[in-house]
């Protein structure tokens, strides 16, 4: 969530980004605001796949390539396909979150991977980011 055009205020992102900005004191508060599952759709069996679709640009492919590895050994080959999930194929088993699994009504084997997710107020936050970091933190508190 980008509040301010010149810099961000307020991140919502998963904790090891949020660790990091700690690390180089950026932020002045966050909160955990939900724990989301890592699943794969349209298989009942990860090491028979061949092909996978995911999104490359995520944490969750890469835990993924790790679970696969310790699933199905460093001799499974499998090719991955990098996809949008707005661009679903009803026919390639795609890693995504369970709220997106469950969003678009899709099957899914649960891989046992989660991934914690932070609401982040930087250093030097005006008035306005920081009564929206609070709205944002109210909101989810509520929904959970």
């Amino acid at each position: 969530m980008l509040i301010s055009i010149s810099k961000p205020s307020i991140i919502i992102a998963p904790y090891y980004v949020i660790k990091t900005l700690k690390e180089w004191d950026l932020i002045v508060h966050n909160e955990k605001l939900l724990n989301e599952q890592i699943v794969i759709t349209k298989t009942k069996n990860l090491c028979e796949e061949r092909v996978i679709g995911i999104n490359p640009y995520d944490i969750s492919s890469k835990l993924f390539q790790k679970k696969l590895i310790a699933e199905c050994g460093k001799d499974h080959k499998v090719e991955f396909a990098q996809i949008k999930i707005k661009e679903y194929k009803d026919n390639l088993p795609i890693v995504m979150y369970k709220s997106e699994a469950e969003k678009l009504s899709l099957q899914y084997l649960n891989l046992g991977l989660s991934i914690d997710f932070y609401v982040s107020l930087f250093k030097n936050a005006t008035d306005v980011e920081i009564q929206t970091y609070e709205n944002i933190r109210k909101f989810f508190k509520n929904i959970i």
